[in-house]
């Protein structure tokens, strides 16, 4: 489990346009209006699924098996309707074992979450392995008070810099809504925002709260750490 693990996580980290130098963690506002703040619990798995203690789907192809996986063990899990709530990402094959990985992101009333499911597969086709994180969000408004206009002007004013400063935006990163759960437990509905510093691309990836326009936090890239 733990190799296949780091297959898919080193897939990850390789397309990244570049490497974190260190992380800024902005104030949280103090608005808690219930409708801006939401809650819920966290629903977590990772390992084994073919233990006997889970039930099992029939081969089929990959992504179809990882959905009917999913609803076949609802209970344990928490997630009501997987093919709505779990959105099917990619997959990755290794050249060297042959097992596949099914990445699928969760979905929060049309809004990406920053939670999902990864499952393996051997190279015969058999379901292996899971790791799930899902957020049980309640009592959160989905519609941004701010559109993403305003968002990239509050980023591009928070990094203090005016000269060669623009947002980012390339095929894989662009800015985007997205739920966010805080360090104190709480879910937010975000603007994630990338800025470009020229020359030697400074990145910085900001979370601006899509309800006040605060900055929840704010991550400093650098392309030459």
């Amino acid at each position: 489990m733990t190799d296949k693990l780091n297959f898919c996580i080193l897939l990850l980290v390789l397309i990244q346009p570049c490497s974190p130098s260190h992380s800024e963690i902005g104030l949280i506002p103090q608005n808690q209006d219930s409708a801006f703040v939401g809650i819920g619990k966290v629903h977590s798995f990772s390992g084994s699924v073919n233990t006997g203690r889970f039930n099992m789907p029939e081969k089929d192809e990959p992504v179809k098996m990882a959905y009917e996986f999913f609803e076949l063990n609802r209970e344990r899990f928490h997630i009501s309707n997987p093919r709505e709530e779990l959105a099917y990402v990619r997959s990755v094959v290794s050249e060297l074992s042959g097992t596949k990985c099914i990445e699928f992101k969760q979905i929060h009333k049309g809004v990406s979450v920053d939670a999902g499911a990864w499952v393996w597969y051997d190279s015969d086709g058999r379901l292996q392995d899971a790791k799930i994180k899902y957020y049980d969000i309640s009592e959160l408004s989905t519609v941004p008070q701010i559109d993403s206009a305003n968002a990239q002007s509050l980023a591009l004013k928070h990094t203090g810099v005016t000269e060669r400063t623009q947002i980012f935006k390339n095929d894989q990163y662009s800015t985007k809504l997205s739920i966010w759960r805080d360090n104190n437990g709480r879910y937010r509905l975000i603007w994630v925002v990338w800025v470009d510093q020229q020359p030697g691309h400074h990145f910085w990836q900001y979370y601006v709260d899509a309800h006040d326009g605060s900055i929840l936090q704010r991550l400093d890239y650098n392309a030459h750490d």
